[in-house]
């Protein structure tokens, strides 16, 4: 026996230590390597060499049992002929990468795998490949072939890149269509020659002119939809025809083109619509004979950037030109003459950022130039620098350097004349107000600004006017206490200034006349702002002149309330008075008038027949009205302004009634009897605004619209995809209304994204440059919605945690934000030595199928983790409801222990299905899967491929048809952790790995670190979840922590259904002892058990990865480590 336990062991230890890939995937490397040249590979010995040691050429999966990359390089001088036909033995590959190759059409027949990435350079083929199916992107750079390319051969791809990086191996090859077909592509990056008759539709567009280019297919360009344009002239060098460009773009950008225009002949840009940005660089033919610019845009709207660099411009176009644009850039140029005098920003308008530096400018600089960002670096001015430039002189240094300034003599820069304040700040809870003054300082002096008590002050226009957030936790009582100001330190000029700030009193924006049940009951809607001073809703006084409106309700920016006596119609003086701060608004005047004939409620009898009674307000109408319910005619026997009675026999429901005033006023409706379902006058059907709840006789909304007769939009975003650091295409989903009167106003922190497009459920806008997150404003038909900490700016160069410690433990990956480590280095920042003892303990999972609780037990310790709590939350972080989710869970008896549809499952992995309702009715259902994760397994979430290791727990949680209080509401889902200590695991006997638990945590970069007894959780919770169908960007906070537990919440956004999907596992810490020697008892510490605190750079998924390291697997873990390395190098 012991010697059969032998033998499964060796047989066991050589599957980790040596790669088993399949036998006709070690004859083909054979020979690729002999023909390649690759270097030996190790352990060559019997049994047989280790085929994975080589991953930099073959890159084997994480268990060692196929290849999934090839990477080979021939001779430059004497290209390889690739044996295509032997790469049908590898059926797992995801990349392909060969250089100084000699490829066949055989190549690109069908492979056994499919979703495969594609790169040559440098390579021969025989002929452009017809069919790429079994790729998903395709980058070649340097190839030689014969024949055309037809456009169709790349329509399937996601992303295409042909290019040359010199002119000679480069042939006259035509792309065509023969088969006519629209092309859609989301990236395409290519070197032609000629523009192809068709459709090409596509995000992202880059053409390199080659040097055969046909200049006349340029009538083509119009055909390519595109948001964002490109043309670059790397080969041609020859004159190019102005082309005429689609509409629909976005962004526009030309390079190193030689344009050739007629005379008279312009750029005229005015009829693209969408188009936001322009940009030439390295471009001639710019100017006409005059050295005027020869472009011409629309005067009736505003651009986002136009940027003319080194395109040898002499002269600035006019002043008027300049108001077209946000952002204008002249650099490198050889422009004379004076600085062009920039109009100061009035009424609420935007300040321009001007780049004209590296010019040959002279004269005096004008005072309008302090308020706005100019760049006029190196040209040749000598004059005064204005006062706004001296008082904050390091901020702005970069923009002014290369001049010579008469004020500044010997480097000496004279003393700031002062700053202040020329009007208060009005302060209105959680709002913002606009505050003017001088010598104010630069959008990127804000660092330099401290406030007490502390507010956020933006730049609206530099040194002249900030805009001040007065933050939730700001009050009027706190205003008070500080004599109503707010002390303010420039740090730039070592100035303090006081800010004197005046409570506002309420604003009446706007009344609505509600929905009226009698003439004597009158409801009204009063839209507005500074209703209350903090976060509790203090009350109000409303009157229409003398007359107190009462039974108050609020909801952000609208009160509610009802007049209970018969009012006229008439014009009314109306006021609210805040009770808080006992300050009265302006008088608002309200013209109220009954529409006549109205029927406002009906007092029917049972079915058995008797008296009914129709009330309403009838006007100035003297004579009987006649009365027709069904088809039977009865007398009215009482009738005034305000009452119809009469005396009606037993009938069916549903009966149509009909009461006629004169041959022309007349009111029409459905009659029910009293034993009947009570019905609604309207809901708003038709736009899905609600339904009537028969039993009370009320209008039941639907989560998009709010109000007694469900009529007001309840406009929410529920989901975003970002522009990069850069800018860019924004998009935002959620609802926004049908027939909206006005277009929408879009706010990313406190910049404007200019609006593309818009319907009901999308808004598409033009995202200017930024880092960081910011909160969302979308203005439309005077309502504010605002999302706070919802936009996240994509990086394109992700920074990694810690930047992976240093250069000998790990090696960042910008592109992703992971690090990827070296040998015996790891976790998400490469700083944990590992552990080597050949005696780990193991990692055991259970689950609690009464409470739902994952208990994950190592040792002696024992973490469990559960859902606690869900939170719908209000806009200013109050909870509103609150639903207790641990042991409230239903354990589904139908698990399907392999049915997961974003991930591929192994057979052993066991899955626990948890569900309750919560709700009116139990309309909102909550699921909580807990899976156990056996092997390695393979999961794709929300555009996210990646892996969990073996002996992890994955859970997924959804929460479908939540229905909000407000549209205003968001929802916050917490998550317990708790450590204990079970004292009577025979495994205890393990004084000497007793410490004390440290928590380190990075909230920044949302990474966690947890050490108890020698075990190390690692956790981190990536900042996404998928919200109504799509991928978005949430924040995460711990929201208490004691001895032994911690609170931690994911801010969820206003998501109908929400999907969330963390997993967890752990780590033997390297101060992990085997075994103990004679150690006295320590005390036994508990600790809480952290798994969180999100991060803004890197994508959606909480990974926290339990890996027991064991000697004899060493081998193949530090494989592993090469894989993930090479992984991120092609």
């Amino acid at each position: 026996m012991r010697k059969l336990t032998l033998l499964i062991f060796i047989h066991l230890f050589y599957s980790f230590v040596f790669c088993d890939i399949p036998l006709t995937q070690k004859n083909t490397i054979d020979y690729l390597k002999n023909l390649y040249s690759v270097p030996p590979f190790e352990n060559c010995a019997l049994p047989g060499c280790d085929y994975c040691s080589q991953p930099l050429y073959f890159l084997c999966n994480e268990m060692n049992l196929t290849i999934i990359q090839i990477n080979l390089i021939g001779n430059g001088l004497n290209k390889i002929d690739f044996p295509e036909s032997w790469l049908f033995n590898f059926d797992s590959l995801i990349k392909i990468s060969l250089e100084n190759s000699i490829i066949s059409n055989q190549f690109f027949q069908k492979y056994p795998s499919k979703n495969i990435k594609l790169k040559l350079n440098n390579c021969v083929l025989y002929q452009f490949p017809p069919n790429l199916y079994d790729f998903t992107s395709v980058t070649m750079n340097d190839i030689t072939f014969d024949g055309d390319i037809d456009i169709s051969y790349i329509s399937n791809l996601e992303n295409f890149e042909f290019t040359y990086s010199k002119s000679f191996p480069m042939r006259n090859y035509t792309f065509t269509n023969i088969f006519n077909r629209i092309t859609r592509i989301p990236k395409i990056n290519i070197t032609l020659n000629n523009f192809v008759n068709t459709t090409i539709v596509s995000d992202d567009c880059t053409f390199y002119l080659g040097k055969f280019y046909d200049d006349s297919t340029n009538i083509f360009i119009s055909q390519i939809n595109c948001l964002k344009f490109t043309i670059i002239d790397s080969h041609y060098n020859s004159e190019v025809k102005i082309p005429t460009l689609n509409s629909f773009v976005v962004i526009l950008q030309f390079y190193n083109i030689n344009f050739k225009l007629e005379d008279n002949k312009y750029f005229n840009f005015s009829p693209m619509s969408y188009l936001m940005s322009i940009t030439f660089e390295n471009c001639n033919g710019l100017i006409d004979i005059l050295n005027n610019l020869r472009i011409i845009v629309s005067m009736d709207r505003k651009y986002e950037a136009l940027k003319i660099l080194n395109c040898g411009l002499t002269i600035l176009p006019s002043t008027l030109f300049f108001e077209n644009f946000y952002t204008i850039s002249f650099a490198n140029n050889n422009i004379t003459g004076s600085l062009p005098n920039i109009l100061e920003p009035i009424d609420g308008q935007k300040y321009l950022t001007i780049d004209l530096s590296n010019n040959q400018l002279s004269g005096p600089i004008p005072e309008n130039y302090c308020f706005h960002i100019i760049d006029f670096s190196f040209n040749k001015l000598v004059a005064d620098l204005p006062m706004c430039f001296l008082c904050d002189y390091s901020t702005i240094e970069k923009y002014i350097i290369g001049n010579n300034f008469t004020n500044i003599v010997n480097g000496i820069i004279p003393k700031c004349s002062g700053i202040k304040y020329t009007s208060k700040a009005i302060f209105i809870y959680y709002f913002q107000s606009f505050v003017s003054g001088i010598n104010l300082g630069w959008p990127n002096s804000l660092n330099k600004i401290l406030s007490y008590p502390a507010v956020e002050l933006l730049f609206v226009v530099p040194n002249k006017q900030l805009k001040v957030l007065f933050p939730s936790t700001l009050t009027a009582d706190t205003l008070k206490n500080n004599n109503f100001s707010i002390n303010t330190r420039y740090n730039f000029s070592s100035t303090n200034v006081s800010l004197q700030v005046e409570i506002s009193p309420p604003i009446v924006s706007y009344i609505l006349e509600g929905p009226q049940s009698n003439s004597s009951i009158t409801n009204f809607e009063i839209v507005g702002k500074a209703f209350q001073s903090s976060s509790q809703f203090e009350g109000v006084a409303i009157y229409f002149d003398n007359i107190n409106c009462k039974d108050i309700k609020y909801i952000p920016s609208t009160l509610s309330c009802t007049i209970h006596s018969f009012i006229k119609d008439k014009i009314y003086n109306v006021t609210v008075r805040s009770l808080s701060t006992n300050l009265t608004s302006e008088v608002f005047r309200f013209t109220f008038i009954r529409t006549f004939p109205t029927i406002f409620e009906i007092i029917s009898p049972k079915r058995e027949g008797g008296l009914v009674q129709f009330k309403g307000y009838y006007g100035s109408f003297i004579d009987y009205p006649t009365l027709e319910i069904g088809k039977n005619p009865y007398n009215v026997s009482f009738f005034n302004s305000t009452l119809i009675t009469s005396t009606i026999g037993p009938d069916i429901s549903f009966l149509n009634y009909k009461i006629s005033f004169d041959s022309s006023s007349n009111i029409t409706g459905i009659f029910h009897y009293s034993d009947d379902p009570k019905y609604c006058n309207f809901c708003n059907e038709i736009n899905g605004g609600g339904i009537c709840n028969t039993t009370i006789g009320k209008c039941e909304c639907s989560n998009q619209y709010q109000g007694q007769t469900c009529s007001i939009v309840s406009q929410y975003v529920s989901s975003i995809i970002p522009s990069s650091s850069e800018g860019g295409l924004a998009t935002f989903f959620g609802w926004f209304g049908y027939n909206s009167s006005e277009y929408p106003q879009v706010l990313i922190g406190n910049k404007n994204c200019p609006l593309i497009s818009f319907n009901d459920s999308v808004i598409i806008c033009q995202a200017p440059p930024g880092i960081g997150t910011y909160d969302i404003t979308v203005n439309q038909n005077s309502v504010n919605y605002t999302l706070k900490n919802s936009y996240q700016y994509y990086l394109l160069n992700k920074e990694c945690p810690n930047d992976c410690t240093s250069k000998t433990n790990g090696q960042c990956n910008k592109t992703t934000g992971f690090c990827h480590c070296f040998i015996n280095w790891y976790g998400f920042d490469c700083s944990i030595y590992q552990n080597q003892s050949p005696n780990s303990p193991s990692t055991n999972t259970s689950i609690d199928y009464n409470s739902g609780n994952a208990n994950v037990t190592n040792q002696e310790t024992i973490f469990q983790i559960s859902i606690y709590l869900l939170l719908e939350v209000d806009i200013n972080g109050q909870t509103v409801k609150e639903y207790k989710l641990n042991n409230n869970w239903v354990i589904n008896n139908n698990n399907n222990n392999n049915n997961n549809n974003n991930s591929s499952n192994n057979s052993n992995d066991l899955i626990y299905t948890f569900v309750q309702s919560i709700q009116n009715n139990g309309s909102c259902n909550i699921t909580y899967r807990i899976e156990e994760i056996k092997e390695l397994k393979n999961i794709s979430f929300a555009g996210i491929d990646y892996s969990v290791e073996g002996g992890s727990i994955k859970t997924t949680i959804s929460i479908e048809n939540y229905k909000y209080s407000s549209n205003l509401n968001t929802l916050q889902l917490q998550f317990k952790s708790l450590a204990t200590t079970n004292e009577n695991n025979e495994d205890y006997d393990n004084e000497c790995n007793e410490n004390e638990t440290t928590i380190n945590e990075n909230q920044q970069q949302g990474y966690i670190t947890i050490k108890k007894n020698a075990k190390m959780l690692m956790g981190r919770f990536l900042n996404r979840i998928i919200s109504d169908g799509r991928s978005t960007f949430i924040s995460t906070s711990v929201i208490s922590k004691d001895n032994d537990s911690i609170v931690v919440a994911m801010n969820l956004p206003h998501c109908l259904n929400c999907f969330i999907d963390p997993d967890y596992s752990v780590l033997i810490s390297p101060e992990f002892k085997s075994s103990c020697e004679d150690t006295e008892n320590k005390k036994r510490w508990l600790i809480p058990v952290v798994v969180v605190i999100p991060i803004v750079s890197i994508s959606l998924i909480v990974a926290l990865s339990y890996i027991l390291y064991r000697k004899n697997i060493k081998k193949a873990f530090l494989r592993k480590l090469k894989m993930i390395d090479l992984s991120n190098k092609y």
